[in-house]
């Protein structure tokens, strides 16, 4: 599968999964994360690769951007991402106006 995996406008604080589906056995994916602020306040980005069940067992060593600072209409792309086999993108941002889509192609492992 290739094309739009995904995507998510979270609220602030909260980790939300971003893809659709996770990377199923055997495969993997190559994926860009876009992402726009768009509210006139600067925000802080969070992605991270799990194979967690929520948002809520997201853990440190899972994260990809640790809180990246994202300015006001401000764009960001994490590109060339692998997600390997079991494992979603999930998302946070600490405002509640940041919109993220996961996008990229599927391969085998």
């Amino acid at each position: 599968m290739n094309g739009l995996y995904g995507s998510a406008v979270p609220p602030a604080g909260e980790w939300a999964k971003a893809t659709d589906t996770a990377t199923p056995a055997g495969k993997i994916r190559t994926v860009t994360v876009g992402v726009c602020n768009t509210t006139d306040y600067p925000a802080r980005i969070y992605i991270a690769f799990s194979t967690a069940a929520s948002g809520a067992g997201v853990q440190l060593k899972d994260w990809k951007t640790p809180g990246v600072k994202l300015g006001p209409g401000g764009e960001y792309e994490r590109t060339h991402q692998v997600v390997g086999a079991g494992e979603n993108v999930f998302v946070k941002s600490d405002n509640g106006g940041v919109a993220f889509d996961v996008r990229g192609y599927e391969g085998t492992a």
